[in-house]
């Protein structure tokens, strides 16, 4: 990564906030992979809650990816090294 510095970089609380919904999103992911896996269907066969369970899971996919692509950018940083794991 490059090592400018951003001029862009987020606010500190902006950070916070972002660091935990992606730490959230991460854990709605695997949820909802280990349903599939436990019930032996696709994401599209879970049943619904109050929000689509495939709708769900993409939106945390294209979360995590955007949260990544902030991380690539220098626009976002991380206080550790960690990837997102599941508590």
């Amino acid at each position: 990564m490059d090592e400018r510095s951003n001029p862009r970089k987020f606010k500190l609380w902006d950070t916070a906030a972002l660091t935990n919904a992606m730490y959230e999103a991460a854990e709605i992911r695997h949820k909802l992979e280990r349903s599939c896996e436990t019930k032996g269907v696709d994401i599209s066969e879970l049943d619904p809650t109050l929000i689509n369970s495939e709708i769900l899971y993409d939106v945390t996919l294209a979360y995590l990816a955007s949260y990544e692509a902030l991380m690539q950018e220098d626009l976002i940083h991380r206080s550790s090294k960690l990837k997102p794991t599941i508590h």
